[in-house]
């Protein structure tokens, strides 16, 4: 029995080799295409992102150029708006002015009447209007005159050069004239006849007289260029003047002076040009 036993023993399977199972075959080849795959996608995305940022970023000291676009001639090109503004030159315009005056006939035999002047010209807006009146000393010699009319004329200011205008019931009396070139000006809403500047210095004024004239210039329409004209005043006289004032289609007379001469009178030239004056009697 205890052979057997022992023989038994000998042929227990656990003196037999043990056989251990074998480890499954590792496939590389998938392993690496994996590896390049997850590699690409990381270094694609890399790139993407720092080609974004060099993009965006632009180095300091350089000027990014427009971009041209070519339109063929059949193509419409495209208008962007803009939020610029146009800038318009300024033109400075002379605007229309009116004013009324109540003036009382005063000499020349004038009954005292009274009649309101209209005035309407062209002037600078920054001009200013002044309106003269009369003193009451010059009143009180005219028992007639009413005392409610105490306009004279106006002056008009532009600078250092002023523009009066006074209505006249009397004549100026005559100058003569060292020379015959005087400013020609047409107007022929306020009068038929040319109206003609004379400067003041071209005033002649005899040896031992003690008339002197003002500074500036006046108009008038009875200047007289034809020496034949004058030879009743003087024979040697160029020109003279019979009378001062500007003489209007209804009669009535104007004295219109002005305080420069010269280009510089240019600006009173203007308003004369463009003068309008309607004249009416007030009966209040």
């Amino acid at each position: 029995m205890d052979d057997q036993n022992i023989q038994q023993i000998g042929q227990n399977p656990l003196n037999q080799p043990v056989q251990i199972p074998e480890k499954p075959t590792v496939n590389y080849l998938t392993i690496g295409l994996v590896v390049i795959f997850v590699c690409f996608v990381i270094f694609g995305f890399g790139g993407y992102y720092l080609g974004t940022q060099t993009k965006n970023k632009i180095p300091s000291g350089e000027s990014v150029l427009p971009t041209l676009i070519v339109t063929s001639p059949s193509e419409t090109p495209t208008v962007f708006p803009t939020n610029t503004p146009t800038i318009q030159p300024t033109a400075v315009t002379s605007v229309s002015q009116s004013i009324t005056l109540k003036v009382a006939a005063i000499g020349g035999g004038a009954g005292g009447e009274r009649y309101d002047y209209a005035f309407t010209f062209n002037a600078d807006p920054e001009d200013k209007i002044v309106v003269l009146k009369r003193d009451i000393n010059e009143v009180k010699n005219y028992p007639a005159y009413n005392q409610g009319a105490f306009d004279k004329g106006l002056v008009i200011k532009h600078g250092t050069v002023d523009l009066e205008i006074i209505p006249a019931f009397e004549g100026a009396g005559s100058d003569l004239l060292k020379k015959k070139i005087p400013v020609t000006i047409v107007n022929s809403t306020l009068t038929d006849a040319s109206i003609y500047r004379i400067n003041h210095s071209d005033i002649f004024i005899p040896e031992g007289s003690t008339y002197k004239p003002r500074a500036g210039a006046h108009y008038t329409v009875a200047y007289k260029e034809n020496p034949a004209e004058c030879r009743g005043l003087s024979s040697s006289t160029p020109a003279c003047i019979w009378s001062q004032p500007v003489t209007l289609r209804d009669g009535h007379n104007l004295y219109i002076y002005c305080s420069a001469e010269d280009n510089a009178a240019t600006w009173c030239d203007n308003i004369v040009r463009s003068l309008n004056v309607s004249v009416s009697k007030y009966s209040n």
